[in-house]
């Protein structure tokens, strides 16, 4: 797993092939712990269903090796981005 924080936004990146519901989790984790205007409740699967993550795009969907915005969804005050791509990338973006 690699990455960042700043501020405003928390980047994971996981290595292929992993469980996208898992790297959502972890993410979302961090940024609890990150941000103390997060918690644990409501929890993760009320905003999504994550589990149904993993089987949004196959290999073959990013041809190029490019980043493929697969799921933009809203998670308490965050927006969270999951981009598909040679790895997969999760990214917690909070309001300023």
């Amino acid at each position: 797993m690699s990455g960042w924080t700043t501020e405003t936004e928390l980047v994971r990146g996981f290595d292929r092939p992993v469980m996208v519901a898992d790297a959502v989790g972890v993410t979302i984790r961090e940024a609890i712990q990150e941000w103390s205007e997060l918690s644990e409740t409501p929890p993760l699967y009320q905003s999504v269903d994550v589990e149904n993550l993993d089987g949004l795009f196959r290999p073959q969907a990013t041809g190029d090796g490019g980043w493929l915005p697969s799921v933009k969804f809203q998670h308490q005050s965050c927006r969270v981005t999951v981009l598909y791509g040679s790895s997969v990338r999760v990214i917690v973006e909070r309001d300023p």
